[in-house]
């Protein structure tokens, strides 16, 4: 219900090739009106891949969420990282 167009078998695959992951959002500025907003996150992903070395990864992501309201609820329509 949070984000209806998900493709639940990428996001699955994507998840089986890590042993471990953690976010971390520092800061989020969020604007929206009526029907329709985003959210702009900064943060850091760490992650222990699988496959290979089990050392931790760290990076520092800007999320970008497009979000839609749908009566009273709200849900994701798209996002972006970088």
């Amino acid at each position: 219900a949070l984000w209806p167009s998900l493709d639940r078998n990428a996001l699955e695959r994507a998840f089986a090739g890590l042993d471990r992951q953690d976010v971390q959002f520092d800061r989020c500025d969020i604007d929206a009106s009526d029907a329709k907003g985003s959210a702009v996150c900064v943060g850091t992903v760490r992650y222990v891949p699988r496959v290979g070395r089990a050392v931790e990864k760290a990076d520092r992501i800007t999320w970008t969420f497009a979000v839609a309201r749908s009566g009273a609820d709200w849900h994701i329509d798209g996002l972006s990282a970088r």
